[in-house]
Formats: C-alpha cells, structure tokens, sequence
C-alpha cells in the first residue's frame, strides 16, 4: 500500500474490485499510462473482500493505495469507501474490466475544466477489443427501462453508464448503498440533475469494456430486476406509488421479464430469483 503525499490532487482514479482476476492489472496499468500528470493523479484500488487474491499484487506498488474491505459492499458502497479516502478534485470511477484510452482523462478533464457545473462526463465504450459500441450514451425510460445509444456528438443527457466515468468531487452526492449493483449509476445521475448539475457525454473519449458474455448471472436477474422497480419509485409518494407498483406488477414486470428471457432463453432457470427481486424491492420502499 503506497502512502499518499499532501501534494495537489486533480483526479482521483477509484477502482472497485471483486475477483477481477489478472485482468485487474492491465485495468491499472492503462491507469498508470495516461496522457495525464502522474503527481497529479492517484489510483486508489477498493477490494470488496476478493477470494481471488486479485488484489495482492498491488501489496507493494507505491502507485496504488489499496483499501480493503472486510465485506463485500457492492459497487455502490465500494464507491463510496474510494471517494471517502479520496483527495482529488474530480474522481473517475473504472470498472475493474475496462482499458481506458491513453488519452481518456486528459479528455474528460479538459471538458470538466471549462464548465463547473458539469457534475458527470461520461464517454463512448467499446465491447471488449472491438470497435462495437457498447455505451455511446444512454435514455431512461418509464418505467426505470434503460437503453445504450450509439451517439457520435457530444451532448448532455440524463444519464450515462459508470463503467468509466468522471465526476466531481465537491458535488457532494453520495451512491445509495441500497442498490448494491445496478441502477446505482441512474440515481447518481438523476440526483446530480436535480441538483442543477450536468450530465455530458464526450464522444471522442473511449474506453473498452470486457465484459463477460453469453450467459446470465442469477445476481444480475436479481439486481436488475429489484433496482429497476426501486428507482422509479423511490421517488414517488403516496397514491402515486401505490398506482406505479400495481401497474408494474400486472403489465411492465412481465413485459421486462419475457423482455430478458427472450433474449437470453437461460434466464428462465432463473425465474425463482426474479420473482424474489420483485417481493424484495417492495419491502426497500415501506
């Protein structure tokens, strides 16, 4: 564990870790071979309580400051670990699987700097080492149905993925632990908004995500599913919510549902997972 300097920091780089494997590395390194500063970055590693080891070759690098957690605390929680013992002005979130451009922070930090009340620059995302976009910004949809643009100018939306993203700091927005893993990155958004901050995407800043393909998860059919219907509704009140939560549970749960298994037919073992994700979001929402 590297022990940080009291020397002027612009951009914090926070990684959340889970069994990312030896692919961590490479993360890391694209990382430490920015076009950017190294006295004015740091790199700060949050495991979530790896069985993989992934995190201990990091043991005695003097570039990475390692903060272990005793519990797995999700990609929210995780965060929220990394931007409390962070230090600089803006922070960028990267997944644990994904290679930022060489140029990406020089990038997104030029376009921070020109306007303060940018809250969150997101950018474009290759799927793994293809030129297929994976993220070229995103919409929200009711009810809480979110879809992947391919989008070639730089504008401002209301919500872009976190895989790799910059933020700023002094916004002061906290990740709602609740959601653990997904649609956490939707709520930042909306509440960065609602606080009169922008949310821009920039085109000409890539990174490449490895995402793993093919087959779900039972978390992702459980986290998808109970976040979604959390998100929409932690904002409503009353009669409101009521009437949301008896329309989703008769016509748009089974919409997304069918959606989901159609697409990728092996979800349907994950059935039992789902319906418990539907119960559960309720109960977040008394």
């Amino acid at each position: 564990m590297m022990r940080r300097s009291n020397r002027e920091i612009e951009v914090s780089f926070i990684i959340v870790n889970y069994n990312g494997g030896e692919f961590l590395k490479k993360v890391i390194d694209s990382i430490k071979n920015q076009d950017f500063p190294k006295n004015k970055r740091e790199i700060l590693l949050v495991d979530n309580n790896s069985i993989d080891g992934s995190p201990n070759i990091f043991l005695n690098d003097k570039e990475v400051f390692l903060i272990k957690s005793e519990n797995n605390l999700g990609f929210a929680g995780g965060n929220n670990l990394g931007i409390g013992k962070s230090s600089g002005k803006y922070l960028a979130l990267v997944n644990n699987d994904v290679i930022l451009n060489k140029d990406w922070t020089k990038i997104m930090v030029s376009k921070m700097n020109e306007d303060s009340r940018i809250g969150i620059a997101g950018n474009k995302i290759f799927l793994r080492d293809t030129k297929n976009i994976w993220h070229g910004g995103a919409k929200i949809f009711f009810p809480g149905f979110v879809k992947h643009m391919k989008l070639e100018v730089e504008c401002s939306l209301k919500f872009v993925t976190f895989a790799s993203v910059m933020i700023r700091k002094n916004a002061g927005i906290k990740f709602d632990e609740n959601y653990f893993l997904y649609y956490e990155d939707t709520d930042y958004c909306r509440e960065a908004i609602k606080r009169g901050l922008k949310v821009i995407y920039l085109p000409n800043a890539e990174s490449n995500h490895f995402i793993k393909s093919g087959r779900a998860s039972p978390s992702e059919e459980y986290y998808l599913n109970r976040n979604r219907v959390y998100y929409y509704a932690k904002e409503l009140n009353g009669l409101m919510k009521v009437l949301f939560l008896f329309g989703d549970i008769i016509l748009f749960f089974p919409i997304f549902t069918l959606y989901r298994i159609i697409r990728q037919p092996n979800r349907i073992k994950y059935f039992g997972k789902i319906l418990r994700a539907r119960i559960d979001s309720i109960k977040m929402l008394k």
